[in-house]
């Protein structure tokens, strides 16, 4: 459930005052839940301030991959940054983990689709074909490839004429999903 600290990061994000900064600088590093830290990660994804990408580089680095992912998302669609690019991906693996919803999907694909990073293609398909995510997946390739998919196109179909264009795919089965050390820039 939601807990006070939730709650909090959620009101401060909402109120994107800069007084409330280095309280989701705080939380982002110190907080005991994974939740909370998610949380503030968001929120300071929302605010894009830049005081605040040293904490989010460190967050790829969490303990956590709900953290890890989420500063992964908010680098790349507030910063076009890719340093969490294989995190984006293996969350996309078969299995992936259980606290995936609408919310993070958002996160995850709108950051693929911010980065446009063409080695993520394979894992949407794949994903897709899962059932995982079925309208954002279409739409994140659309946005990867420039290509434009009818709501119910296969990406299976697409993806076996197209394969050829995209080599050197990420697979998210073999991305280890243990967190990333990315230094500070």
């Amino acid at each position: 459930g939601r807990g006070y600290a939730d709650v909090l990061c959620d009101f401060l994000a909402r109120a994107r005052s800069r007084s409330s900064l280095p309280a989701l600088r705080h939380a982002v590093l110190h907080n005991k839940s994974r939740y909370t830290r998610g949380r503030a990660v968001a929120a300071l994804g929302d605010m894009a301030d830049p005081e605040s990408l040293p904490v989010l580089l460190a967050a790829l680095a969490d303990d956590e991959e709900l953290v890890r992912f989420a500063a992964a998302g908010t680098l790349a669609r507030q910063w076009g940054r890719a340093d969490g690019l294989p995190i984006l991906v293996a969350i996309l693996r078969a299995n992936g983990p259980q606290w995936l919803s609408e919310r993070w999907e958002e996160i995850g694909l709108g950051g693929l689709a911010a980065l446009r990073d063409r080695r993520a293609v394979l894992a949407l398909v794949r994903a897709r074909a899962r059932g995982m995510c079925p309208f954002g997946a279409a739409q994140t390739v659309a946005s990867i490839t420039s290509q434009t998919f009818p709501a119910d196109a296969s990406l299976t179909d697409w993806w076996a004429r197209h394969a050829w264009e995209f080599p050197d795919q990420l697979d998210p089965e073999q991305i280890p999903v243990g967190p990333l050390h990315v230094p500070a820039k």
